[in-house]
């Protein structure tokens, strides 16, 4: 009996282990040797979580919290900016709140700039306030967000940067 509990356990255990590592997009290669995913995280205030891989060594670079709905991925892409190679994510999170008149989705542009062999944070993207917006209705006013697809971010990006 004490085998059946212990390899239940063991199995149990081996499950949840593998159930919190959810990658979610991803790897995707930035150069050889080079890539990044995001991942579903056990932390229920930031779920989700951006992750540099190189030399078979994960570095978590992001992590995306929860506003109202989980943060969801709606496109990950590469670009050049300034002679430097970034990546930028889409997040989106389902807003509904039915007292409030809420129903839609909130989307923040996320920029990493890759520069000799790392990733960081490219603050001009992430703190560009045209970068995140609503879309749906939100207190009885319809709004739309401009930038919901990796065509429509390239050319505000390029245009501006």
């Amino acid at each position: 009996m004490f085998k059946l509990i212990l390899a239940s356990s063991l199995l149990l255990a081996s499950f949840l282990t593998y159930s919190n590592s959810e990658i979610v997009q991803g790897p995707f290669e930035i150069r050889q040797g080079a890539k990044i995913y995001l991942k579903k995280e056990v932390n229920d205030d930031y779920p989700l979580a951006l992750y540099f891989l190189k030399d078979n060594k994960s570095t978590k670079i992001d992590t995306y919290e929860t506003e109202g709905g989980e943060p969801s991925v709606e496109t990950v892409f590469f670009m050049t900016i300034h002679n430097r190679k970034n990546v930028i994510v889409l997040i989106s999170w389902a807003q509904f709140l039915r007292a409030e008149n809420i129903n839609g989705k909130s989307f923040k542009v996320y920029g990493y700039i890759y520069d000799n062999n790392n990733l960081t944070v490219n603050n001009k993207i992430n703190n560009d306030p045209n970068l995140s917006g609503e879309e749906g209705e939100f207190g009885g006013e319809q709004l739309y967000f401009k930038y919901q697809n990796a065509e429509k971010i390239k050319k505000y990006i390029l245009g501006k940067y």
